[in-house]
């Protein structure tokens, strides 16, 4: 659901001395432009051919990454696995209730890996469940703000109103990140 809210017209008063009368003036401002009051999730590995949360609007009400995603998650039948608390110290290790047997490396991945000398297995640890360190050892969630890498964890983003929240798996530290998606 998409929550948007419309101020569709403001009248502003004025009074104004035109010689030496006082005028009363009016006018009606038409406002077009919704203000949006909703935050956009999703959560794939897309390098492993899996896109757990296809794009979904989230009401936004000024919580931080780490709420949002771990309630996004939870919503949606799967288990986040993390350290720490949503509000501070947040890791997110893995996401469990994944049917791991669709995990399929796509032909980009396998080249991207062989080009860089990056060690990998096409097996998980868990049967249903994508934690850090599988398929590489360089390999974990990550969140991208508006396709980008933010500088801070989870629960220290405070995204604003409109902001699209990726949560992806990478399997070389972020760096394997096709941040043009």
């Amino acid at each position: 659901m998409k929550v948007i809210t419309m101020l569709s017209a403001a009248v502003i008063s004025a009074t104004t001395l035109i010689g030496n009368s006082l005028a009363d003036t009016q006018i009606l401002v038409d406002y077009t432009t919704p203000l949006d009051e909703a935050v956009y999730c999703s959560v794939d590995a897309d390098n492993l051919s899996l896109e757990l949360i296809e794009q979904t609007d989230i009401p936004f009400d000024g919580e931080n990454c780490a709420e949002i995603l771990v309630e996004l998650i939870e919503n949606e039948g799967f288990e986040p696995i993390y350290y720490g608390t949503t509000e501070s110290g947040f890791y997110l290790s893995g996401i469990g209730g994944i049917d791991t047997s669709q995990i399929t490396l796509t032909e980009d991945t396998i080249e991207y890996l062989t080009e860089n000398n990056i060690e990998y297995t096409e097996t998980v640890s868990s049967d249903d469940e994508l934690s850090e360190f599988d398929i590489t050892d360089r390999s974990g969630w990550v969140f991208l703000i508006n396709g980008e890498l933010p500088s801070v964890g989870m629960c220290d983003y405070i995204p604003q109103p409109g902001d699209e929240i990726r949560l992806t798996f990478t399997l070389n530290y972020g760096e394997d990140i096709d941040l043009s998606e």
